[in-house]
């Protein structure tokens, strides 16, 4: 039972701990965005102000670093991938799988 409580209370804390670093100001190759929660989803904003797509967590790599899916209407269209302080990482465009750095500004 106490292995149950120290999974559920990492669980807890590393979701917290999640959900205050990745929200911020980056810069995807040479496009600014941002990472904002609305409507209780992390959503993607670029300087297109008509355009935002929903980031839906992936995975942890064994580096510790974390992966989120880029979504437009159901459909993933990208690949971020942060390094576990989310000051750099890379992005990975599904359409023609071309890389670009990402960048924390703030």
């Amino acid at each position: 039972m106490n292995i149950v409580k120290l999974f559920l209370a990492t669980l807890i804390f590393s979701h917290l701990t999640l959900s205050q670093k990745l929200e911020g100001k980056y810069l995807i190759g040479d496009v600014k965005a941002e990472i904002k929660i609305k409507n209780n989803h992390y959503r993607l904003f670029t300087e297109d102000p008509n355009t935002s797509s929903r980031l839906r967590y992936n995975q942890n790599t064994i580096l510790n670093e974390q992966i989120w899916d880029e979504i437009r209407k159901g459909v993933i269209v990208g690949s971020l991938r942060f390094s576990s302080d989310y000051k750099t990482g890379t992005y990975v465009r599904k359409s023609d799988i071309m890389e670009f750095k990402i960048v924390r500004l703030e």
